[in-house]
């Protein structure tokens, strides 16, 4: 009958069990490139600035985990990530598939409160956070988080803007949340989720962000999107290189399809001869990767 109504018992669905899990103390810190870790149980992991780590797959305990600005974290095969106290990502950041891998290959288990046992010293923790949070996200989110995790317990999961981010998460006690303008493919499962402006989400592994309309130009007869480009990869290619290409144009990929390997970048250009300029620089890296570059063109 319509307009009936009925009670319906929450909550609707039911959280799966966080593992239980014990990470060690060791600290470790990744600088430069090629880096890898097997999998184990250890403390603070950090991917310090323009870095970049492999995860070769199976299951890791960690205290910690914090990507600094343009870091890279790639996981080679199916991974899971248990961690007790924190996970953070500055600016830039990107969590990444490697070949032939989904996003939900990589599966993040949060807890988000620190163990009784860690007597870690305030001051040197103070200190490094300080230190660490520079890319961080505003005062009043600052703010925001501070007062949510004294009422909910979990510490809040931060991403800083314009993070590429490619993994399952399940933090039942804790918010994460993402910066502006970023893309995250993947499943959120938490306490509660706060996206930045101009960001997407999505479950699937295929995904785009709307162009905006008010970019449009025209030039020599075409229309297209000031601000974009469409980049064709070779059929081997990954969401690693992809990123690549857009990190080393100052881009950020905003829509891909997996087959054939399109990928939309959104670059800093206003005006159709800058646009060109950054087909050029694309072109210019010689990637062998790379077959085709070209304006995202409209159709009348």
């Amino acid at each position: 009958m319509l307009g009936a109504t009925s009670d319906v018992s929450l909550p609707i669905a039911d959280f799966p069990g966080l593992p239980n899990f014990e990470p060690e103390s060791e600290r470790l810190k990744f600088n430069g490139q090629d880096n890898f870790l097997n999998s184990g149980s250890f403390g603070n992991v950090s991917v310090e600035k323009d870095s970049e780590l492999i995860l070769v797959g199976g299951t890791y305990n960690l205290s910690k985990l914090i990507l600094k600005k343009n870091s890279v974290l790639i996981y080679s095969s199916p991974t899971v990530l248990n961690i007790q106290e924190e996970l953070r990502g500055q600016g830039n950041v990107a969590i990444l598939p490697g070949q032939n891998i989904l996003p939900d290959d990589l599966t993040v288990n949060y807890i988000g409160k620190k163990l009784k046992k860690d007597k870690e010293n305030k001051n040197d923790k103070e200190d490094e956070e300080k230190k660490d949070n520079e890319e961080d996200i505003n005062e009043e989110e600052e703010k925001e988080d501070v007062a949510d995790e004294k009422a909910n317990g979990g510490k809040t999961v931060k991403f800083g803007k314009n993070s590429f981010l490619n993994f399952k998460i399940f933090a039942p006690n804790a918010t994460v949340r993402i910066g502006d303008t970023s893309t995250f493919r993947g499943q959120i499962l938490a306490r509660k989720v706060k996206v930045g402006r101009g960001s997407v989400l999505s479950r699937e592994e295929e995904f785009e962000l709307e162009s905006d309309l008010s970019k449009i130009v025209e030039d020599d007869g075409l229309k297209f999107v000031v601000d974009e480009i469409v980049v064709l990869l070779r059929e081997d290619a990954t969401f690693v290189d992809a990123q690549q290409v857009a990190t080393a144009i100052g881009g950020r990929i905003t829509g891909s399809i997996a087959s054939p390997k399109l990928f939309k970048i959104e670059v800093q250009t206003v005006t159709a001869q800058q646009l060109n300029a950054k087909i050029q620089e694309t072109i210019n890296l010689n990637n062998p990767l790379v077959l085709e570059v070209v304006q995202n063109l409209l159709a009348d």
